[in-house]
């Protein structure tokens, strides 16, 4: 009972939950901002300093989202250490949700999940709307998605079915104790 008393008082002090609401999709007109002093270089603060971050937003299943599933992330993950192959990764997991599954027919969406436990990992996922899949060999004329994956990640790996697919993939933060 104290664990709990004191997971809960850590957890109302230290989590920041970014909802839906932080998305432009949420948002509707209101998430029109100026994008134009996002791009550069991240600046990591230092891990002690960055509490909980999670996020969960259900994007329309077509390629033309995939940047704004960036610019989310990039609002969730602004002082991770490893931010940058988070978003790549993601990137390339949602572009594959958009193009390679049940995602793309019209309706079609893709939810992208992610989690930032500061001084430990991030965590990201993206479940899509399934579909048959073959898993493909890596050849010099395949596509390289899951392999930019498999170079950044600490641990990855595909759940579901037919039905829904989840392709999730955890990034150790750098000089972890």
């Amino acid at each position: 009972m104290l664990a709990l008393n004191v997971l809960r008082q850590y957890y109302e002090s230290h989590v920041l939950i970014v909802s839906d609401l932080d998305s432009k999709y949420a948002q509707g007109s209101a998430g029109r901002r100026d994008r134009r002093n996002q791009r550069g270089p991240m600046h990591t603060a230092a891990p002690g300093t960055l509490a909980l971050r999670a996020s969960a937003v259900t994007y329309p299943g077509s390629t033309e989202h995939i940047r704004t599933v960036r610019d989310d992330l990039r609002r969730l993950l602004r002082d991770c250490p490893i931010a940058d192959e988070v978003i790549l990764c993601a990137s390339e997991l949602a572009a594959n949700a958009a193009l390679h599954s049940r995602s793309c027919l019209p309706g079609g969406t893709f939810t992208v999940r992610a989690r930032v436990t500061p001084g430990d990992h991030a965590h990201v996922e993206v479940e899509d709307n399934g579909g048959p899949w073959t898993p493909g060999t890596s050849g010099p004329a395949g596509h390289h998605g899951l392999d930019i994956v498999r170079a950044f990640a600490t641990d990855w790996g595909i759940e579901g079915n037919r039905a829904t697919r989840t392709i999730w993939a955890r990034f150790d933060w750098p000089d972890r104790p």
